[in-house]
């Protein structure tokens, strides 16, 4: 991918999300309200934007990484907003995370999805939480304890960290 990518929305995900994909050599333009979030990824070699519209003057492809509809309406949208300058573009959605699942044209459907994701994790983290609290209480070496029980349950990231 030769063009420059747009990205809105700086958080916590948002800015992991922007680096990530600044690690696989693609040039982006960053906004946030907050100028100041924009700082660590500038020094990764993002260009910062001064508006929403900024973002896609080169390219046209704009992520968004916002708290809710209202948001991301206003950015792209709104005064200064991105949505004249948009086209997809799978790639970039491959280099942003772990993969990706088309659920269709009902929008509802993917958000389904990720509310039984996101319960499957709360039930999960809390019967860690459970199980290493009784590790803790009667085994002496508890922290061995929870890598040897949690690190072979889920490849996922969450529980490896809190296993080592």
């Amino acid at each position: 991918m030769n063009e420059t990518i747009g990205f809105i929305g700086l958080g916590g995900m948002g800015s992991a999300m922007a680096a990530n994909v600044l690690k696989t050599g693609i040039q982006m333009r960053v906004y946030d309200r907050t100028s100041e979030k924009a700082k660590p990824l500038v020094h990764l070699g993002a260009a910062p934007a001064e508006t929403p519209a900024g973002v896609a003057e080169t390219g046209g492809i704009v992520v968004t990484m916002l708290t809710n509809d209202q948001a991301v309406e206003e950015v792209a949208f709104g005064e200064n907003g991105f949505g004249d300058a948009l086209r997809p573009s799978g790639p970039l959605l491959d280099a942003m995370g772990q993969g990706v699942h088309d659920f269709g044209e009902d929008t509802g459907a993917a958000n389904v999805v990720k509310l039984t994701g996101n319960f499957l994790l709360g039930a999960a983290i809390e019967a860690m939480v459970k199980a290493f609290t009784l590790a803790q209480k009667t085994v002496s070496r508890a922290r061995r304890s929870m890598s040897c029980s949690a690190a072979p349950c889920s490849p996922a990231p969450f529980i490896r960290t809190t296993a080592n």
